[in-house]
C-alpha cells in the first residue's frame, strides 16, 4: 500500500514510518527541513519537503493511506496544526477521495497523554473523551509497538 505520514519526523511518526517501511508498504513522509528528510530516508521512506500551515497537498499525491501524525509540538501553533490543518487535511482527502485519492485517514497522537490538563482548549473535550487506560502508554515490547493501550 502507498501510504503518505504527515508528521513523520516527529515522536509518533517515525515510528509508523519505520513499521510501515518494513512491512513492505511505500512510505511517503512529509516532512519540514532537509535534515528530517535525510531521518526519514533512513527509515525507509521517501521525504517530501512541506509546511503545514502553508504547501503541503502535494504528498498526498499517489497516496491510498494517509496517517496523520503530526502535532504543533513547542512551535506555538496548536490551533493552525493540530486544528486547521488537520480539518484542511480531511477537506483534501473528501475532495481526492471522489477523483479516486487517499480512501483511509489514521490520526494518531501522543499530544496530552501525560498532560491532559494542559490541553488547548479547542482539543479539551477530545482529551477528556478518552477512556483512561487509552491515556497511558507502556515501553516498547518485543513487537516494537511502542505504544499500547496499557492493560
Amino acid at each position: 500500500m502507498k501510504i503518505t505520514v504527515i508528521g513523520a519526523a516527529g515522536g509518533v511518526g517515525r515510528r509508523v514510518v519505520h513499521q510501515a517501511a518494513q512491512a513492505g508498504h511505500a512510505v511517503t513522509a512529509l516532512v519540514r527541513t532537509q535534515e528530517q528528510a535525510e531521518m526519514v530516508a533512513l527509515h525507509g521512506a521517501a521525504p517530501v519537503l512541506g509546511d503545514l500551515t502553508g504547501h503541503w497537498q502535494h504528498a498526498l499525491d499517489g497516496a491510498e493511506a494517509v496517517v496523520w501524525a503530526a502535532g504543533a509540538g513547542a512551535s506555538g501553533h496548536p490551533q493552525a496544526i493540530d486544528g486547521d490543518a488537520l480539518i484542511a487535511l480531511t477537506d483534501a482527502l473528501v475532495r481526492r477521495a471522489a477523483q479516486g485519492g487517499p480512501r483511509r485517514l489514521v490520526v494518531v497522537s501522543s499530544m496530552g497523554v501525560d498532560r491532559p490538563e494542559q490541553m488547548p482548549p479547542f482539543l479539551t473535550p477530545c482529551c477528556a473523551s478518552r477512556p483512561p487506560r487509552t491515556r497511558t502508554c507502556r515501553p516498547a515490547d518485543s513487537t516494537g509497538r511502542s505504544c499500547a493501550p496499557a492493560v
